[in-house]
């Protein structure tokens, strides 16, 4: 795999997926679902030359919260399927890698990469990158759809400060390097045929105890986009 994951054990997911009202608006459909929340997030494309609406996706609820700062990555879990999660992605992690596994949040300690290595080679070093690398290795994804286990999130400009030396910065920096969400209800607005699908994931573990959670949400997306 690489030098920071060595998959020992990987989790199953289950995806309750179900057709909802088409939302013309997903500005407003996410301040209709997220207004009173945190750790959502709003993503949208557009064509290029004609700036119509392609895609737009909202995770509407969040199962774990991955926030780099320097070389150490912090994933907190902040539901019970997070936990869950957590469990699976500590067994992946390599021995070398320094980690630590409490109940609701695992964090990682990564190295700068030798400076004396070139350029591929650093990049080709354990880096918090691999902190995203280690969600999506650590479950079986065969036969599943690509949102199978979704993450969004943002890259702040001084990440590249873990790979390449920058000049520091007049004023102290409180921003994180990068900050992603794993997705546990998404929706998915596909502009150009007009449909909306509600995600649910899950760990199949938690199948029995997430349906009527699930089902419960699934309600409030509807009732939001009519």
């Amino acid at each position: 795999m690489n030098k920071a994951i060595s998959i020992n054990k990987q989790g199953r997911l289950e995806v309750l997926s179900l057709q909802v009202p088409y939302a013309q608006d997903p500005t407003r459909l996410f301040h209709t679902l997220c207004e009173n929340k945190t750790d959502s997030l709003l993503l949208e494309s557009a064509e290029i030359d004609s700036k119509q609406d392609l895609q737009s996706l909202l995770i509407v609820d969040s199962a774990v919260r991955i926030v780099c700062e320097g070389h150490k990555v912090r994933y907190e879990a902040l539901t019970t399927n997070g936990v869950n999660l957590l469990n699976i992605i500590a067994q992946n992690i390599a021995d070398e890698i320094e980690h630590t596994l409490t109940d609701k949040e695992l964090v990682v300690q990564f190295e700068m990469p030798d400076d004396t290595l070139d350029e591929d080679s650093r990049l080709r070093e354990a880096s918090s990158f691999d902190a995203l690398r280690l969600v999506q290795h650590s479950f079986d994804l065969s036969g599943l759809d690509k949102n199978a286990i979704f993450m969004g999130g943002l890259f702040a400009y001084d990440i590249v400060a873990n790979f390449e030396p920058l000049a520091d910065a007049n004023k102290a920096n409180q921003c994180p390097d990068f900050v992603f969400y794993v997705a546990e209800s998404l929706l998915v607005v596909d502009h150009q045929k007009s449909l909306v699908t509600y995600k649910r994931h899950c760990l199949t573990t938690m199948m029995q105890n997430l349906l009527v959670s699930a089902a419960e949400s699934q309600k409030s997306a509807s009732n939001a986009t009519t």
